[in-house]
């Protein structure tokens, strides 16, 4: 395990990473679980999740500054004693692990399903895990500046699927703005809450920052960019798509790259795009192996933790293989423990958090 006088985070890397583990959500089944239930007016959805995870964020960032060179999962253990922090903790460990499972299962069935149809799942899980992990060994510091080596390419791929396929856009279909159930859009902002958890998570790593204040400046900042990119591209596959269509389209990013036309000249175009999307996989889930190992570690008080990376990919990996297809991972372990329970989770911690240094502190 790395100490604090190894590596520090920066503005760059943190941002970065950020942009490419959030970011990467709108290129898999989370624009669909949460246009089924929405429709058109999952955009607005989505700004209600946003405004949800700041509100308990800044919270949460208040009660962290109190205990400037603490871990997340040390601080349950100071403020609720050994044994409520534990399972505290252990709780948000399954989440985390639940959700890893699920977008690893996803994003292979993806490649499976659209680009190597003939390939062994097994095959290409275990590829991703292999990459994945191979990362995740060089630590935090290898992941940091692999976000930042990338992510520019990344962003302007993007840009420019955005522009070749804008004259395709149509402005009407986003109306009427509410959709057809507006009572539906604040249970569902508050449901895919989870979408920004990640930024929360980065706390774990607190050993890993200069200081509190460059945690919660450099990862505000990556929460403004990331929810303005995630917004663009829900109002971006409303205006492609339109409903009934939008609830129909299983892989939103990957069949919009199949319907760009560039002439004769490239028959396939989602090629181009195929190489970029694999990186920012590969970043991401070396973060989330990373992440899941170290949450674990610190549980159980492991000093030692670069042998336990190659166990959880393998846990990923065989738990990811179980259900029949992504479809069912989606829509039960994802959808009703990672959103519908996690979102509890999510937002009501940081008010035990508080709750609990506010008597901390009166106790003193």
């Amino acid at each position: 395990m790395l100490s604090r006088e190894d590596y520090k985070m920066g503005t760059r890397e943190t941002v970065s990473l950020i942009l490419i583990i959030i970011g990467a959500k709108f290129t898999d089944m989370t624009p669909s679980l949460m246009f089924d239930e929405t429709e058109m007016a999952s955009w607005m959805a989505l700004i209600l999740s946003a405004g949800f995870f700041l509100f308990t964020y800044l919270i949460f960032l208040n009660v962290m500054k109190k205990y400037p060179d603490k871990g997340l999962m040390e601080v349950f253990k100071l403020l609720f004693g050994n044994v409520m922090g534990f399972w505290l903790g252990m709780i948000l460990f399954l989440i985390v692990l639940c959700g890893v499972i699920a977008d690893a299962r996803t994003n292979v069935g993806i490649i499976s399903t659209l680009y190597f149809p003939e390939t062994s799942l097994l095959l290409l899980f275990f590829m991703l895990m292999v990459v994945c992990t191979f990362i995740a060994k060089r630590g935090l510091e290898a992941i940091g500046r692999t976000s930042v080596l990338f992510i520019v390419w990344i962003k302007a791929i993007l840009l420019l699927l955005v522009l070749m396929i804008w004259k395709k856009l149509n402005f009407s279909f986003l109306f009427p703005l509410l959709g057809r159930e507006p009572e539906r859009i604040l249970t569902t902002g508050f449901k895919f809450m989870p979408i920004f958890a990640e930024i929360m998570l980065l706390s774990v790593f607190m050993y890993f920052f200069k200081s509190h204040h460059e945690l919660k400046k450099d990862t505000l900042i990556g929460f403004a960019i990331t929810s303005f990119e995630l917004l663009c591209f829900w109002l971006f596959y409303i205006m492609t798509y339109d409903v009934p269509i939008i609830k129909e389209v299983t892989y939103m990013f990957h069949e919009t790259t199949r319907i760009i036309s560039v002439g004769r000249f490239l028959t396939n175009p989602e090629t181009v795009f195929l190489p970029v999307w694999l990186i920012a996989i590969f970043i991401r889930f070396a973060f989330y192996i990373y992440l899941i190992t170290a949450m674990f570690a610190y549980l159980f008080n492991i000093h030692e933790f670069e042998p336990l990376l190659i166990i959880m990919a393998a846990i990923v990996m065989i738990c990811g293989l179980i259900p029949d297809n992504a479809i069912q991972v989606e829509y039960g372990l994802r959808e009703h423990v990672v959103f519908e329970y996690g979102s509890f989770y999510f937002f009501f911690f940081p008010f035990l958090m508080w709750i609990a240094q506010k008597r901390k502190e009166k106790k003193v």
